[in-house]
């Protein structure tokens, strides 16, 4: 089994849009990706809502 492991922090505003909604976007494309990769068993995505400098957003 491959664990892999990625955190992003993002921009407050990227094309107009919020860090919030960018997050969900992220989410929501990830997520897509086990459907489209057949060797992918399991993953998750977790968006970080505590403001902390040390956090990340995804």
């Amino acid at each position: 089994m491959i664990k892999h492991v990625v955190m992003w922090r993002l921009k407050e505003k990227v094309e107009g849009n919020t860090k919030e909604y960018n997050a969900l976007e992220i989410k929501k494309q990830i997520e897509a990706l086990q459907d489209k990769i057949d060797v992918v068993i399991d993953l998750e995505v977790g968006i970080n809502f505590e403001e902390s400098s040390q956090a990340y957003d995804v």
